[in-house]
């Protein structure tokens, strides 16, 4: 309800009930608890501070709140208009206004006083209802008129505690067509000195929007000096060319929020299905009105996978925070008043002190299929401005493979994530996630023993698990910096061209790690083409003497952009491509064929595999461009002689797993494809028409198969008789299984995210990918004997034997299957013959090829789904109709000569209940449209046509059969 009328009402109620009764007192006493229940209306967000740049925020009256600042300097210009702004209301308006605040206080007071309003003068209006009338009906707000440059208001610091979480919100309108500035709201973080530590911003508005809510409610993490909190309002410009603006803000408010802690009962986050998961989540600095919390479960596409409200169990109860804190008195005056002896009183009400306390609860998670999860919880559920926590974790199937795909890696840039990821939780993670490699920095101080021994002692213990190390030759540790004078943070080859500093504090670290490694890498993955470079030549010879010296086998790495020539280098045993750009996988195969011709199959290059931004594409763009590139390491060109690498798996945009190991978002479709394609080689794929993208593989004598299709369908196939369907986070997908003429049919749904087919039956496969139809097109002339041509590739080393039959309704085929035998690895063509059907339509008509093969146990049915033409393109007929406006159906028959020679037909349309319309066409050389027109148009719809044309001397017959429609 709009609050004007709201108050109007109000009036016109004050103005009937003047009479001494009883009445007149309920109507006071009603008024009375509308308006407090109102203003005294609190959520579970607790409000540390208010700003509604009223009368108590401009005690000055000089239109600018209280102990407020704004920024200036050059960007800040100080002729930009800042001021409170009351909304416009007329003189009768506010005289309206002061009648109700005088009726409002009496009445309030009377009640009070237990005395009868018409004895009681007020002197003041009670705070609460002049803050409502503030809030509701005057409402002033602050107004940022923009002309160039960008504005920034400053609250007052406020004291907070570690032990909480604050936000802030506020009301914000913009009114700049041109959309040329930004409007948003932040809270900065001081500590105990007032030096700043972080900030948080809401979003943004821009362009004429209404008054709506921005909020900033993140759970940030604990910091233990953090003591003071600030408010920005904040207007920026987009360009040097924004130019005008209006924009205000109210209702600006520090809200503060218990701190939660969501913690599962795995470090890794990694659960096998049917494994127990608890959820414990922990609440401080609890007040009274927030005894519950909710917890929600969603799965990697957003939908909800369970949801809970849990009481939380005080742990134990704390004094109340400080005054000064929260901003809080025992006492809050309600009005003054002067009685009808004289005397003067102030009444006051008292309010509990309030409890702040600890509290936590557990949640048993209900049984989850295997996926990829995120637990959320939240106090807030009445509200937009909620301070979230969020845990992920992966529940993994029982029958997931246990093999370590040797064919990739990860790759850490640098030793960052040793503080929060032990060498056991790293074993742990790698195993689980399939690696059978990883590159580790291993430049030290060996000076420094403790982190000596830390090292040898991870890298002995990482490969004593059986997953190799690669050394990385990359920046010096912090203790040995300074000496590097010439060096750039992250640039191998600046530390390298400061040859006699790197050679005297790597010597004693190749030393000490030839012992344990083969393979060293010279710089990051990133930081490819800095080997080529003439200067780094003798940095590179002495690196090479020393690997010789110290390790016989010992090799060294490099990066390099294999799309730039590189000089063949002996200092340099293998390559490493990386680009700035990813390659696709088409693009990588490519690459990695031109290799294998020019080089030895130990030299094919590694490459990198590392998942397209999170920034920039969709997760289902980015699984499935992870699967194709990852499915070239299948080739058996050169298997096993190169290795894909993800470069840095714990960053933000790579989302394969967090710093702390847990996994993110990319794990589970990583994990289960290097489980999928260990060991395994690309055997081929099925024929794309009418079927999907797909690739088979072979491990170990067993066929797997991945399927994927922009457009979803339910596929219908034989793939083996016990197969097992999964999609790439481990789901299983319903089999249905049938069976139909061609023996048995399974059909399973597939879609943008790939499915993954265990058990297929690679006999079928292989059959299935050297089967092809031949014959495309055959003439329609009536009584011509055709030949029906299918190529079968025998993959096998033994001889093959089958039968074939042709199932086609523009064909008369022969009513028994025709015999077949193709010798060991050979590649035979099989002629079914046919004739034609006279009365089959021209054009492109389904046809199914059954081939019956003897299998070693039993028989295999296979089919060919294809499109054969009917009719050759020498001659084209085309039919199209309308219905006019006099109900009559016009249909045009057009014939296309491209022969070279005359030709003639009898041309006749035929619809059900009517005598056949004829016409004759006589010596065509090119082109000509013939025009049949059928009374009562109306009657023929939804019936069939039958157009026919038969060619003079040739038995060549022509039709088309359409169904009329409006």
């Amino acid at each position: 309800m709009n609050p004007r009328s709201v108050y109007k009402s109000i009036l016109r109620v004050l103005a009937k009930s003047t009479a001494r009764t009883k009445s007149s007192f309920i109507v006071g006493i009603l008024i009375f608890v509308a308006m407090t229940s109102m203003l005294h209306g609190q959520g579970r967000l607790e409000t540390v501070n208010r700003w509604d740049f009223g009368v108590t925020e401009d005690a000055k009256g000089d239109r600018w709140p209280d102990a407020w600042t704004r920024v200036t300097g050059i960007d800040y210009p100080k002729y930009l208009s800042i001021a409170i702004t009351k909304r416009s209301t007329s003189p009768e308006e506010l005289q309206e206004i002061e009648q109700m605040r005088r009726l409002y206080s009496q009445w309030a007071l009377a009640w009070e006083m237990k005395q009868a309003p018409w004895k009681i003068t007020p002197e003041t209006t009670p705070r609460e209802f002049d803050r409502w009338l503030e809030l509701s009906v005057v409402n002033p707000y602050l107004e940022i008129q923009m002309d160039g440059g960008a504005a920034e208001i400053l609250s007052p610091m406020t004291k907070i505690e570690q032990d909480s979480v604050y936000g802030v919100r506020c009301q914000a309108y913009s009114d700049c067509s041109s959309n040329d500035f930004d409007s948003l709201v932040t809270i900065r973080f001081f500590d105990r000195d007032k030096k700043l530590k972080f900030e948080s911003s809401s979003r943004s508005i821009t362009g004429v929007s209404p008054w709506q809510s921005l909020s900033t409610h993140s759970q940030y993490s604990y910091q233990e000096d953090i003591a003071w909190a600030q408010i920005a309002l904040r207007v920026r410009p987009r360009n040097a060319n924004s130019y005008r603006g209006k924009f205000g803000f109210d209702a600006v408010e520090l809200i503060r929020s218990p701190r939660l802690s969501l913690t599962l009962n795995r470090p890794s986050r990694i659960y096998q299905e049917g494994e127990e998961i608890l959820v414990e989540c922990k609440a401080f600095g609890m007040n009274s009105s927030q005894t519950e919390i909710d917890l929600q479960i969603k799965d990697h596409e957003g939908k909800v996978a369970g949801k809970k409200t849990i009481p939380l169990t005080p742990e134990q109860i704390s004094p109340s925070i400080g005054d000064e804190l929260l901003g809080e008195s025992n006492a809050v005056p309600i009005g003054k008043y002067v009685a009808t002896d004289g005397q003067s009183n102030v009444k006051t009400k008292s309010e509990p002190k309030r409890k702040y306390w600890n509290g936590s609860c557990q949640w048993t998670l209900p049984s989850l299929p295997p996926g990829f999860y995120e637990v959320r919880t939240q106090l807030e559920r009445t509200t937009k401005d909620r301070f979230e926590l969020v845990q992920h974790f992966a529940v993994v199937s029982k029958k997931s493979n246990k093999m370590a795909n040797n064919s990739l890696g990860w790759s850490f840039p640098e030793d960052k994530y040793a503080e929060t990821l032990g060498t056991d939780d790293l074993i742990q993670l790698l195993r689980e996630a399939r690696i059978g490699k990883i590159k580790l920095p291993v430049w030290h101080d060996t000076l420094d023993k403790n982190a000596s021994n830390l090292l040898v002692s991870r890298i002995d213990r990482i490969q004593a698990a059986g997953i190799a190390c690669v050394g990385v030759i990359a920046n010096p540790p912090p203790s040995q910096r300074a000496n590097f004078s010439r060096s750039k943070l992250n640039d191998t080859g600046s530390v390298l061209d400061d040859t006699a500093m790197a050679q005297t504090f790597l010597e004693p670290v190749l030393q000490q790690m030839c012992v344990r490694l083969v393979n060293f890498q010279l710089g990051w993955d990133h930081e490819a083409d800095f080997v080529n470079n003439p200067r780094f030549q003798p940095a590179l010879e002495w690196i090479r003497r020393m690997l010789k010296r110290y390790g016989q086998e010992a090799q060294l790495i490099a990066a390099h952009n294999p799309m730039i020539a590189v000089e063949s280098s002996r200092n340099i045993d293998r390559w490493q491509w990386t680009s700035s750009l990813a390659f696709g996988a088409e693009e990588m195969r490519t690459l990695l064929t031109r290799a294998s011709k020019t080089q030895s199959g130990e030299s094919v290059p590694w490459f990198h595999i590392t998942p397209l931004p999170a920034s920039q594409y969709s997760l289902k763009t980015r699984v499935q461009d992870l699967m194709e590139r990852m499915l070239v390491l299948t080739d058996p060109l050169n298997q096993g002689a190169r290795v894909a690498w993800v470069y840095d798996p714990a960053s933000e945009e790579t989302r394969v797993i967090r710093p702390d190991g847990g996994p993110q978002e990319m794990f589970l479709p990583f994990r289960n494809l290097a489980g999928l394609l260990a060991g395994a080689n690309y055997v081929g794929k099925l024929p794309n028409k009418n079927f999907c993208q797909n690739a088979i593989l072979e491990a170990n004598g067993s066929g797997k198969m991945l399927l994927w299709t922009p457009t979803p369908k339910i596929l219908k196939r034989y793939f083996g008789q016990k197969i097992e369907v999964h999609d790439l986070w481990g789901r299983t997908i319903p089999v249905t299984a049938a069976t139909t003429d061609l023996g048995p049919i399974q059909s399973f749904e597939i879609g943008e995210w790939p499915v993954v087919v265990e058990g297929a039956d690679l006999y079928a496969m292989r059959w299935q990918i050297g089967m092809e139809l031949i014959t495309k097109q055959v003439d329609l002339v009536v009584g011509k004997q055709e030949e029906i041509v299918v190529q079968i590739d025998n993959p096998f080393d033994f001889s093959i034997t089958g039968r074939a039959l042709v199932e086609c309704s523009a064909l008369e085929g022969e009513s028994s299957p025709i015999p077949f035998q193709i010798g060991p690895n050979g590649q035979g063509k099989v002629g079914i013959p046919a004739r034609i059907n006279p009365f089959a339509d021209t054009g492109n008509t389904p046809i199914r090829v059954v081939l019956r093969f003897d299998g070693p146990d039993n028989e295999v049915i296979l089919a060919i789904d294809d499109l054969i033409q009917i009719g050759k393109n020498d001659i084209e007929f085309e039919v199209r109709y309308s219905i006019d406006g006099n109900n009559r159906l016009i249909v045009e028959v057009e014939t296309i000569n491209r022969t070279g020679k005359p030709v003639s037909f009898d041309c006749y349309v035929r619809a059900p209940g009517r005598t056949k319309e004829f016409t004759q066409i006589s010596n065509l050389m090119e082109r000509i449209t013939k025009v049949f027109t059928l009374p009562d148009a109306d009657k023929l719809v939804g019936e069939t046509i039958w157009v026919q044309s038969k060619q003079f001397g040739e038995s060549r017959v022509l039709n088309k059969r359409l169904t009329i429609s409006r």
